[in-house]
């Protein structure tokens, strides 16, 4: 998903502050990063690169994000990444999956790729974010976020939430012009077998309720690790003498 080109920013005290963005604060969960390192492990053993694998995917993803885009308002595909033969062909694969989806589903798009922010309060940060699709599926208002890889996991929904928690913060935007979700989804576009998997959770249930949770508690931990990193930072002398009564 694009971001704005100097991040996401809010106005605190006449000046503009820079916040994290969703996906930054929901890594204070760890989820997954076992599974992460057994991958690094695997491609270092390969002889390949981290970023560079990482890279390639995410150009991937780009591409696809940009057709099912161009294709829910029903517009041309506009600039994506120079791609080599073989993400060429992962993103055909998943855009197929993503016309399979539009073929049996009314989808009907509110407005996609917005950007918006949430101030900080006392114990949690600010943050910003950008959703992919708000719009209506078979009818429904839904929330929802297009993913090209492997498998879906946990933290899929604490990005959800956070969305959710933009939508709640810009209510002068939700009373006016945005329509309210009334379900959040996931789409699932697998890039081997062109094969969707749709994924929807209405809000008020216990999941969701689970998600919004834990991206609160994301939140505190984004700031209580801000508080602690900057004390040591700014401790000159992690030692007094003095006040050991050494001399």
């Amino acid at each position: 998903m694009p971001r704005p080109s100097n991040g996401y920013q809010i106005e605190i005290d006449g000046n503009m502050v820079n916040v994290p963005g969703v996906s930054s604060v929901i890594s204070q969960v760890g989820w997954g990063a076992k599974g992460l390192q057994r991958w690094a492990h695997k491609l270092g053993m390969a002889g390949l690169s981290v970023d560079s694998e990482m890279r390639i995917a995410a150009d991937v993803g780009t591409a696809v994000h940009e057709f099912v885009d161009a294709r829910v308002w029903g517009r041309a595909i506009g600039l994506i990444p120079k791609l080599n033969e073989e993400q060429v062909r992962l993103a055909r694969s998943a855009a197929s999956a993503w016309v399979k989806f539009d073929k049996t589903h009314e989808v009907k798009p509110h407005i996609t790729e917005l950007s918006l922010t949430c101030p900080p309060d006392r114990t949690k940060t600010g943050f910003g974010g950008t959703f992919d699709f708000l719009g209506w599926i078979d009818g429904v208002p839904t929330l929802g976020d297009f993913k090209t890889s492997k498998k879906c996991y946990g933290k899929v929904l604490l990005q959800l939430a956070g969305y959710l928690d933009l939508l709640d913060q810009n209510s002068e935007l939700t009373a006016v012009s945005l329509c309210m979700p009334e379900q959040i989804a996931v789409f699932r576009l697998d890039k081997e077998s062109g094969t969707p998997e749709a994924m929807r959770w209405r809000l008020g249930t216990q999941e969701v309720a689970a998600a919004r949770r834990g991206f609160d508690l994301c939140r505190e931990l984004y700031t209580i690790e801000s508080v602690l990193n900057k004390a040591m930072t700014k401790t000159k002398s992690r030692w007094d003498r003095k006040e050991l009564g050494d001399e």
